[in-house]
């Protein structure tokens, strides 16, 4: 009877167990997170001479991260990609204690979410600085003048494949002709060009150096002296401020924002006494890539500019004021309107404080890039920044201008420089 009993409590103790295992719940493993990745990195090939700080917005202006440059080597900004809009937008800050407080902030709009960047520039050894250099002394005759304006009426430029020249000497004025007594240095391996606008607004060049160098220079503007293979002329409107500025590169040369071979180098009012309308654009066949860069400033209220790497300008068309309409003008909520379509603006903000002759001087100014948007909110900046630098001064900066890129396009080869035609308009409350 006991054996009975004993079997039956056995049989129900594992049936009872059994059941309890059937119903216990079920056991998960809780849902692993996906790990950040980097949505923007920065790669420091060379230290700032200031404080530098990167700080990141969403594109709906949600304030993401920020972080100081410290070190070379790459600095990336993490986070789920799930949560972080596709386009970022990627302010710097540039602090530099320069007889005061002086904050340059720059805003860059519409970055690819997963981009990579360069800052600064890798040290590479001056390939130049081993070059010989050689001066070349040179008598040109025969320079047309103006008597009614001085004896150094003309635009005279040396160059060579890095840059322009200064150059050094005398000059006197004979007869309505100028003649110059001047030497300048050149490295002996590239080649040497002259260019001279004369007071009548004749552009001519001469490039017929001895190779070593050790001979002078005895050159007729009239005579020995060639017109450039290409002109392009431009009518300028009257009393506008203009500067033009042309470098032709050789095939072995990479583009670069002031080296190259200066053919046109104007300014004007600088030399009020050379005639410069029709202004005259030179190119010469030997060069098949240019640098042209073309500003002028107009009685209308606006500006007008080109830059150009490639190919060389056959013609500039000067367009018409556009009208502008700004609706919100501060940095952290800003709108406006054009009747004019154009492919990205920047926009540009400043205050100051203080005199500059005094320690409590204080600058702070603010450019904002946007692509082919019309407006922009940015939801807050760091408070730690504000904290930092206290006499950057955000809530009171001042608008000053519109800037309307018609195009710009990126350089092949080089991601500092770009292409680009512009209209500069100055806010009018």
């Amino acid at each position: 009877m006991k054996s009975f009993i004993s079997l039956n409590l056995l049989i129900l103790i594992l049936l009872a167990t059994g059941c309890s295992k059937e119903q216990s719940p079920e056991q998960f493993e809780p849902e692993s997170l996906p790990d950040p990745v980097p949505y923007y990195t920065l790669d420091v090939k060379s230290l700032p001479v200031s404080e530098y700080w990167i700080i990141i917005h969403e594109e709906t202006g949600k304030l993401l991260d920020y972080k100081k440059i410290e070190s070379i080597g790459k600095i990336s900004f993490y986070g789920s990609l799930d949560t972080i809009s596709e386009n970022i937008r990627i302010t710097t800050l540039d602090y530099r204690h320069e007889s005061g407080d002086i904050h340059y902030l720059n805003t860059k709009s519409l970055i690819k979410r997963g981009a990579e960047d360069v800052f600064g520039f890798e040290e590479v050894p001056n390939e130049n600085s081993t070059l010989e250099r050689v001066t070349i002394d040179c008598n040109i005759t025969n320079i047309p003048v103006n008597n009614n304006t001085g004896a150094w009426p003309a635009n005279i430029i040396f160059t060579d494949a890095t840059q322009k020249s200064g150059i050094r000497g005398s000059g006197r004025s004979i007869n309505g002709y100028l003649e110059l007594n001047v030497d300048f240095d050149k490295y002996k391996v590239y080649d040497g060009i002259i260019t001279i606008l004369d007071a009548y607004n004749n552009l001519k060049y001469y490039d017929e150096f001895n190779a070593d160098g050790t001979y002078p220079v005895k050159a007729d503007f009239l005579t020995d002296f060639k017109n450039f293979d290409h002109y392009v002329e431009l009518v300028l409107p009257r009393n506008s401020f203009y500067l033009l500025n042309i470098a032709g590169f050789d095939e072995w040369q990479a583009f670069h924002d002031r080296y190259g071979y200066c053919l046109n180098d104007v300014i004007k009012p600088l030399n009020p006494s050379v005639t410069t309308s029709p202004l005259k654009l030179g190119y010469l066949d030997r060069f098949e890539r240019y640098r042209t860069i073309f500003n002028i400033s107009l009685n209308e209220g606006y500006n007008y500019g080109i830059v150009n790497y490639g190919n060389k300008l056959t013609e500039i068309v000067i367009p018409s004021k556009p009208n502008a309409k700004w609706l919100e003008t501060t940095p952290f909520n800003f709108e406006f309107e054009a009747n004019v379509e154009f492919a990205a603006t920047q926009h540009y903000w400043k205050n100051s404080a203080g005199s500059q002759l005094n320690a409590n001087y204080s600058f702070t100014s603010w450019a904002i890039d946007l692509d082919d948007e019309n407006k922009l909110t940015l939801e807050d900046f760091p408070k730690e920044l504000k904290t930092r630098f206290p006499k950057m001064d955000l809530d009171n900066l001042e608008f000053q201008s519109t800037v309307l890129y018609l195009w710009r396009q990126q350089v092949p080869g080089n991601s500092l420089l770009q292409s680009h035609e512009y209209i500069g308009l100055p806010y009018n409350e």
